[in-house]
């Protein structure tokens, strides 16, 4: 009921605004239940009324954000359009839909490595998804950046300025997507022995990377994804993407109960159809909405991939090369960061535009100023 509250961040283009509510909302709940969990007999309640909690500070807050922000809205019944309410319902309803399909493609992977495999693998999976649910966080908080601005821009057509913005969303969300993966990529394994100690390492190592296979394009294709809802274009979208998730849940099972695959079908098969959409259905049918050539957005694309290669190349040549210890958090943070810079250069040569480069730049000098 009180997120209707957060359209006044998104409204006045102030989105930080919102992460820092969510900040607070995280910080009340983990609060919350530390405390409950240190002071009372354990029971699974707590969880809850830690969420309870946070979800009244939070919507609290939006509530503040609202009155502050936009105090010229009012309600008024002249204005009420039963078509216009019907409009959003319908859009609403399809939403609904590409989240089903979010719940069978991933949402079900612990249940079925649980039941069909055995607890100890369910545990490892759910260690390995631990930093890649974070980077999906991360991508949605970065590509929804720039929603404000899109919509402004479609809803005035200028269709030139909306590509360009388009374009700089998948670039900029590409960057901090390429810049963890790489660096996973490079020094997971030392990262899952320090984290983790005594468990399955390779396992775990292997089960990342393969949950993050999928991520890897969601990070560019992510700004791509919400043009269908820009241009209230969703029916096909989102049958399109819960047929995905059908597709994902029974070749998952297939290959779990007549191939033996294992643990590891779980975590692949739906990253390797989420690969498949991100990378042949998303770009298309997002050019296809805008009344733009098919293969409009397959250069990021191809800048995305080269720059990732690069990266690759160059943070295992460095890590060979320096021989930097990760038998402790220091020696691997250092790897990390290396890692890390040169992936931020390769992105800065090969991903980036002028634009992207000269609003990144702004943004640091406008920070650094006293």
């Amino acid at each position: 009921m009180s997120s209707i509250l957060s359209v006044a961040t998104f409204i006045k283009n102030k989105l930080y605004l919102s992460s820092l509510a969510n900040i607070a909302f995280s910080v009340v709940r983990i609060v919350v239940m530390v405390a409950c969990f240190a002071l009372f007999p354990t029971y699974v309640m707590f969880v809850g009324l830690a969420t309870c909690l946070a979800q009244i500070i939070l919507a609290a807050l939006n509530y503040l954000f609202t009155v502050r922000l936009t105090p010229e809205l009012r309600i008024d019944r002249k204005a009420i359009s039963l078509r216009a309410t019907w409009t959003m319902l319908a859009s609403g309803i399809w939403n609904t839909v590409i989240k089903l399909q979010q719940i069978l493609q991933n949402g079900l992977s612990l249940l079925i490595a649980n039941l069909a495999i055995s607890p100890l693998h369910m545990g490892y999976l759910s260690i390995a998804q631990v930093v890649p649910n974070a980077l999906v966080n991360l991508i949605g908080t970065i590509s929804g950046l720039f929603s404000p601005e899109q919509t402004k821009l479609y809803a005035q057509k200028h269709h030139d300025a909306l590509l360009g913005e388009l374009k700089a969303g998948m670039r900029i969300t590409g960057l901090f997507t390429n810049i963890i993966v790489v660096t996973l990529l490079i020094n997971g394994s030392a990262f899952i022995a320090l984290w983790q100690p005594g468990q399955n390492t390779r396992m775990i190592y292997l089960l990342m990377m393969l949950t993050m296979s999928g991520f890897f394009f969601t990070g560019i294709a992510s700004t791509l994804q919400a043009v269908p809802l820009l241009v209230n274009k969703l029916r096909n979208y989102s049958l399109s993407w819960l047929a995905c998730g059908v597709l994902s849940l029974a070749a998952t099972l297939v290959c779990v109960k007549c191939f033996n695959w294992g643990i590891y079908a779980v975590a692949a098969i739906p990253q390797f159809v989420d690969i498949f959409a991100n990378v042949t259905f998303v770009p298309v049918y997002a050019a296809l909405c805008l009344r733009l050539p098919w293969s409009k957005f397959y250069c990021v694309y191809a800048q995305y991939l080269v720059s990732t290669i690069l990266a690759a190349a160059l943070g295992s040549l460095a890590n060979t090369m320096l021989s930097i210890p990760q038998s402790n958090w220091i020696g691997l943070l250092t790897s990390c960061a290396i890692t890390a810079l040169l992936t931020l250069a390769s992105d800065l040569l090969l991903l980036l535009g002028k634009r992207e480069r000269t609003m990144i730049l702004r943004k640091l000098m406008r920070r650094s100023r006293p």
